[in-house]
């Protein structure tokens, strides 16, 4: 089954896993709509999908130590960073993206202190410094040493799954992978024999959608891919 599928339509795929009938049930579809979201988030949460990537720049201004943490994409779409997954930070410096270091720790701090506002370039770490429920500056990470002239960070990984609570809300994942492991979920808490079946389901589908994600671990060696240099083999010539 494919992705971007209606909520309503996975939960309709979901029933018929789970031998439930098809009638419309305010609050059973609710509860279920609940199990499909929180089955997406878990799966978003344990693996890297290729299409949940994506790329968040923030410009970090000479003499800026703290910085809100993105929340739009390089395409000024709006996108959330998911921290469950892991985040490379680079920052774009003389032409090139390198990548820096995540902590910012006391011997940092010696070394170019941030507090008497000492600036240095280029940024070399990050750090996240408040969080989501904090009543002040939430969502912010510190960078080090304080920039003394602009510079860009960029932050590549997964995003957070989109909105899925309204029935024309699209599945971010396949939707016959959400449909099972969501039945599978369901008949275990009615505890029946069909559960496990079920679970052996999802996860062979589970196998089958991350086999097919594409992968290129070719190494780049000075900005060329080891593979694609074509050999070149000197063959010695005898001048008489």
């Amino acid at each position: 089954m494919p992705r971007g599928v209606a909520l309503s339509t996975v939960r309709t795929l979901m029933k018929y896993h789970t031998r439930d009938t098809q009638e419309t049930n305010t609050a059973l579809d609710g509860s279920f709509n609940s199990i499909l979201v929180s089955v997406q988030d878990n799966l978003c949460a344990q693996f890297d999908w290729p299409f949940m990537k994506d790329r968040w720049e923030v410009t970090i201004a000479a003499g800026t130590r703290y910085k809100a943490i993105p929340t739009s994409n390089v395409r000024a779409i709006a996108s959330t960073i998911n921290f469950e997954r892991p985040v490379q930070v680079y920052r774009f410096w003389q032409n090139k993206y390198l990548p820096i270091g995540y902590g910012i720790d006391i011997d940092n701090y010696n070394d170019q202190n941030s507090a008497l506002s000492e600036s240095q370039d280029p940024i070399q770490r990050w750090e996240s410094d408040t969080n989501t429920g904090d009543t002040s500056n939430p969502d912010e990470f510190e960078v080090w040493p304080i920039p003394a002239t602009d510079q860009v960070l960029r932050f590549e990984g997964q995003r957070v799954p989109r909105t899925f609570t309204s029935d024309s809300d699209k599945s971010e994942l396949d939707s016959l992978l959400l449909a099972l492991f969501a039945a599978a979920e369901v008949l275990q808490m009615r505890d029946q024999k069909l559960a496990d079946a079920k679970q052996i389901q999802a996860n062979r589908k589970l196998v089958a959608c991350r086999a097919g994600i594409p992968s290129d671990k070719t190494p780049i060696i000075l900005g060329r891919r080891q593979l694609d240099v074509p050999r070149i083999q000197r063959i010695p010539v005898a001048i008489a």
